[in-house]
């Protein structure tokens, strides 16, 4: 659990701003792609054709002038690979995507106007690929440099490698909303978009981070609303929460901080069960990342296979640091201690919630242990 909420901290503190970043350097490209297809409109299809290939030729020249090389996708798809033109090596495709976002095409809408196709710029292509070889990703934002390496923490964004980490990072707010609460998950994923707020303790001496959102006890489907007190890495993981999710939850007409961040037609609203596999994917992804196979990131389970996470394992593995290690600390940073506090003063302390019960009954396990 400690590095698994290390990672976790990681990309709510420092990653997410990459992220953040990315996405407005996104939608920037795809304005400025609606602007240049709109003023190429009144041009025949052959005039069109020209001034994409001079702006792809800008393009190049802007690569050039950096140091840059031709955009390549973060991982090969559909069984495409791109083979260099002297070497053979295999490399994913042209980030054809970015390319059209910068030169003013829609390949989907138009299909035909395709620059990899014979009648757009496959020769420059070609030619730009042997001069100024390949790049990962493409996008413009930086990628904040990992101090223990030196090295970007991950290679720049496309399209693609974006969402990707768009999930990556709901996954790691979860991880901190459902651990360092006491919450359950059906309590984590009822919150909504403006739950948290900072008051003032009982005896309006401490300023307490509250997070609203439902209670649930028991088997029963009716929940009742309820306030839980938390610590300042949690209302910092729900401010990043509040920013990711607004767009897909904005474009469906919902307040949840947990939508599924592909706005697809055939994809469902609320995250549900879903975060179930987003979570263990995210356990591969860090280990992918920062791991080896000798290393993985986040270390295995039993048999040496990788470590199956829940949404059960959080509620219970708090309880149980509370009860048996109270001035233990997360991942090297977040004190137990201030989670045992914060958790016991607000609403996941009392009894409807089930939380002390849940503490006492691993304190229960952890005496008859040492017994």
């Amino acid at each position: 659990m400690s590095p698994l909420l290390a990672w976790s901290s990681r990309y709510i503190t420092q990653f997410a701003s990459d992220i953040f970043a990315a996405r407005a350097e996104l939608e920037r490209l795809e304005a400025h792609c609606a602007a240049l297809i709109q003023s190429d409109q009144a041009f025949a299809y052959t005039e069109r054709r020209n001034r994409q290939r001079r702006r792809l030729q800008n393009y190049f020249d802007q690569l050039r002038s950096e140091g840059r090389g031709v955009p390549i996708w973060g991982t090969a798809h559909n069984g495409t690979v791109l083979r260099h033109p002297e070497t053979g090596d295999a490399s994913p495709p042209v980030n054809s995507h970015l390319l059209h976002l910068h030169i003013g095409i829609d390949a989907q809408a138009e299909p035909r106007m395709h620059i990899r196709l014979t009648g757009g710029a496959p020769r420059q292509i070609r030619a730009a690929l042997l001069e100024l070889g390949v790049e990962t990703g493409g996008m413009e934002t930086p990628i904040t440099i990992l101090p223990e390496t030196g090295k970007p923490w991950r290679p720049r964004f496309d399209i693609k490698t974006l969402a990707q980490e768009e999930r990556m990072l709901q996954a790691a707010a979860y991880i901190f909303c459902a651990y360092l609460t006491g919450m359950r998950d059906c309590e984590v994923q009822a919150m909504q978009r403006g739950c948290l707020a900072l008051t003032r303790s009982q005896d309006g001496m401490i300023m307490r981070h509250r997070v609203r959102s439902v209670a649930y006890k028991g088997k029963s489907s009716q929940g009742e609303p309820a306030d839980w007190i938390t610590i300042e890495p949690v209302a910092q993981a729900i401010e990043v929460l509040e920013r990711l999710s607004f767009r897909a939850a904005s474009a469906r007409g919902l307040t949840t901080l947990w939508p599924v961040l592909i706005a697809r037609s055939v994809s469902k609203d609320h995250l549900s069960a879903e975060i179930v596999r987003q979570l263990n994917r995210f356990r591969d992804h860090l280990n992918d990342l920062f791991g080896t196979p000798d290393m993985p990131a986040v270390p295995n389970g039993p048999g040496d296979q990788p470590w199956r996470i829940t949404t059960r394992q959080f509620r219970r593995t708090i309880a149980w640091h509370i009860a048996n290690r109270p001035f233990g600390t997360i991942a090297g940073m977040i004190q137990y201690k201030h989670a045992s506090v914060a958790t016991f003063e607000g609403y996941a302390g009392s009894s409807r919630s089930g939380f002390r019960a849940e503490v006492q009954n691993q304190r229960s396990l952890g005496s008859l242990r040492t017994c």
